[in-house]
């Protein structure tokens, strides 16, 4: 038997027994083969007074060189006081549980996590965060550790929607509300996707003051998804944006809400008309009725101010509210609207359009929705009745078409 085997030796070896196999630092490194010819590295040593057996590996699947070194890694642990064999299942241990904290920080279970936070999202919401995140986000960056996601990634995801800049803008926003959770709870550095809307492609479309024919009701879907993707989406002027869809007041009366006025429970809000005035010419209390999207919308906003004050605070003056200018502005700034393509007052005509034509509301409900004055000999006994449970109906039916819209 050699003193220190080589590889060619150990290939020649068929006679069964150990072989040592020698090696500076190895120790009592030796190949044991079987009477089958099998061939297996091993070190033998001593620790707390007992003869020991490591298995390092089977040959040629574990080589020479890769056996000498294992051996040399051994001897330190045992100079140490540890057995090897405890410390390789230690480390087979540690790497399973690496692989599946691993499997739990991938993006597609981060998400599903921050969804299970939104506890107060409409159901219609998560069902669009849904489609996004199965349909555009998870196919590109789905079975990756957050960690390991770049700014090219976010890129890949854009430029899959390049022809549907509306879905584009939206899977950002999607994305860049996942990777924010991620970073709250220290799993990346940084969120790659934060400030990266100049990767989105231009979007191009007619110009249109409001959206009231047929073949511009998918505008109006796209609008939806556009104010649920937007940056500004959780303040003032993006929650009054969001409202002011639904419910198709005038821009300046929905900018100075007030929570006196404003009544949850009821699902109303009743306010001063500032454009038009009774018969008697002083000012109309105006009814509002609210859709359940409507009163979620509030709601949550009610719980963040404990329902004190203005509905829609200026950013700036906590004592004042928005101006309705800034509404216009969100709609160019913020949602990628041209000017003159779409007004925060052609949300009016949208719904005064639509709701005639689509969902069957008669036009004097219409016309007390919108605070027009009722023309003919029966208006005012039409603004006495005020025809409440006919204006709660088509409020709901408003603002249920415009979800399908926005999941079509």
């Amino acid at each position: 038997m050699s003193a220190k085997l080589t590889t060619l030796q150990i290939d020649a070896l068929k006679k069964p027994g150990k072989h040592r196999v020698g090696g500076e630092g190895c120790g009592y490194l030796y190949l044991e083969i079987s009477k089958a010819g099998g061939k297996v590295f091993r070190l033998k040593y001593r620790l707390d007074g007992k003869e020991n057996r490591y298995t390092i590996g089977a040959y040629p699947q574990t080589s020479l060189k890769q056996a000498r070194d294992e051996a040399v890694r051994a001897r330190g642990l045992i100079d140490e006081g540890r057995h090897p064999i405890d410390a390789k299942r230690e480390a087979v241990e540690g790497a399973k549980r690496e692989a599946v904290l691993a499997q739990e920080h991938v993006f597609r279970v981060v998400a599903e996590r921050y969804l299970a936070t939104k506890t107060k999202l409409a159901a219609s919401t998560l069902q669009q965060y849904g489609r996004a995140l199965e349909n555009h986000i998870y196919p590109v960056v789905g079975d990756l550790p957050v960690a390991d996601i770049k700014v090219s990634h976010v890129d890949t995801i854009i430029q899959k929607l390049k022809r549907k800049p509306t879905m584009a803008r939206y899977a950002l926003g999607v994305t860049k509300s996942v990777l924010g959770y991620a970073e709250l709870l220290d799993l990346v550095p940084r969120n790659v996707a934060e400030g990266k809307s100049g990767l989105l492609p231009d979007h191009a479309a007619e110009s249109h003051p409001a959206f009231t024919k047929p073949t511009e009701y998918a505008d109006l879907g796209e609008l939806m998804r556009r104010l649920d993707a937007y940056e500004g989406a959780n303040g003032s002027v993006g929650n009054a944006l969001r409202l002011l869809v639904r419910i198709a007041c005038r821009p300046a009366e929905l900018a100075a809400m007030h929570w006196r006025d404003v009544n949850l429970d009821a699902a109303e809000w009743r306010y001063v008309i500032t454009k038009t005035k009774g018969r008697d010419g002083k000012p109309k209390i105006q009814f509002v009725p609210l859709a359940s999207q409507s009163v979620h919308i509030l709601r949550t906003l009610f719980e963040q101010c404990e329902g004190r004050g203005y509905v829609f605070p200026s950013p700036g003056n906590a004592a004042g509210h928005i101006q309705a200018d800034s509404l216009l502005s969100a709609l160019i700034n913020g949602l990628g609207y041209k000017r003159g393509q779409i007004t925060a007052h052609g949300f009016r005509a949208s719904f005064q359009s639509i709701a005639y034509e689509q969902l069957g509301v008669d036009q004097m409900t219409l016309e007390l929705m919108l605070a027009h004055r009722v023309p003919g000999a029966l208006g005012d006994t039409y603004m006495r009745a005020e025809l409440e449970t006919q204006r709660r109906e088509a409020a709901q039916k408003w603002s249920d078409w415009l979800d399908s819209q926005a999941q079509a």
